[in-house]
């Protein structure tokens, strides 16, 4: 995507946020002639970009994580023990937003020497004071709902970097439609990770297994590890199997 597309989508959010800002301001806001912001809103509108932007706008109630946080938060805990364990000193890893790994980032030990990447408030806060960890935070707009930062400006920050593992968190697990995630405006920035990442762990409690959201990003045979609990079936096992993706298995 070059710098133009980029700016546009930005754009585009920032009029969906405010719809009343002059085409000054955007051009002071994004750091280009007032000319070249009137051709991006020509181009918006005659492509109805806002439009499809506000249709494809998740509602904010569709999922709290806060709410989430707690749900099977007992296994959550035991796959993040079991993640924690997996992490090596000076590695650089990835830690995607979710509730499991917030708990991998409240887990990680004060006194171990690491540097983290993230795009998520509840990864940064539970870190921002151990005095070992190098933080790396993608910034972008705030999502309270998802306690997330997203931006196409954060996708590219992102590549910039390189990470031995990532964690990733999905809320759906499906053999043939992926990985997904209940707010799409985030999966841009799992996908990045990935792509950064030289190995890719899953960590998710069993209950997403066969379970579909609404954001894909990315395919089960992008893992090469999988930590989840006791609960998951035996033709999940046999097909993880098949596709040479080790599990974990928490009791």
């Amino acid at each position: 995507m070059n710098k133009k597309d980029l700016r546009i989508q930005s754009v585009v959010k920032a009029l969906a946020e405010n719809p009343n800002q002059s085409a000054a301001e955007l051009a002071a806001q994004f750091n280009v002639s007032s000319m070249t912001i009137r051709r991006d809103m020509q181009y918006i509108d005659e492509h109805h970009l806002m439009d499809s932007y506000l249709l494809a706008e998740p509602s904010e109630g569709s999922y709290e994580y806060q709410i989430e946080e707690v749900k099977n938060a007992d296994l959550k805990r035991k796959i993040a023990q079991a993640a924690v364990k997996t992490i090596k000193p000076n590695e650089v890893i990835v830690l995607d937003s979710g509730t499991t790994s917030g708990m991998i980032a409240a887990l990680i030990p004060n006194d171990l020497p690491l540097t983290v990447i993230c795009y998520s408030y509840h990864i940064l806060s539970k870190l921002a004071n151990k005095k070992n960890i190098r933080l790396i935070m993608a910034g972008g707009y705030y999502h309270q709902n998802t306690q997330t930062f997203e931006a196409p400006e954060s996708v590219e920050f992102l590549h910039k970097f390189r990470a031995h593992k990532m964690y990733v968190c999905a809320s759906g697990i499906h053999e043939s439609l992926g990985l997904t995630c209940a707010d799409q405006r985030v999966a841009p920035s799992k996908q990045a990770g990935i792509d950064i990442s030289l190995k890719k762990i899953l960590v998710s409690d069993s209950t997403k297994f066969g379970h579909i959201s609404a954001g894909f990003f990315s395919s089960i045979d992008n893992m090469d590890m999988i930590i989840t609990d006791d609960g998951i079936t035996e033709d999940w096992k046999s097909l993880l199997k098949d596709k040479d993706i080790r599990v974990e298995i928490v009791q």
